[in-house]
């Protein structure tokens, strides 16, 4: 399967194209959205900036940057510890990063 053909049969991955005009003013509705979910961006760009200084000291840099989505991940799950799309976000980023390793031992 091809990345179009996922589009075509996912609109989910893929939803129909609007005007970047359109898509810029919906913009500050999704900040805000994000907002009461995550806490102020200041924040949360503080909590990841911390941990991003231990990562990296990892020495792999595709797995680095697993681990440094993971951390934007596990920054938004200190103001909201219960959020589930989060913790599901950091399943998948764990899963990409065995695809990884595993790819390596081919």
């Amino acid at each position: 399967m091809t990345p179009d053909d996922a589009c075509e049969t996912n609109t989910t991955l893929c939803p129909p194209a609007e005007s970047l005009t359109a898509e810029v003013a919906n913009v500050s509705d999704v900040v805000r959205q994000r907002g009461w979910v995550y806490g102020h961006p200041a924040d949360d760009f503080r909590r990841v900036s911390q941990i991003e200084q231990v990562l990296m000291e990892c020495q792999d840099p595709e797995l680095r940057h697993v681990l440094l989505m993971i951390a934007v991940k596990m920054a938004r799950l200190v103001q909201t510890p219960e959020h589930r799309d989060s913790w599901i976000d950091i399943a998948g980023y764990v899963t990409t990063a065995a695809m990884v390793i595993d790819r390596r031992g081919q």
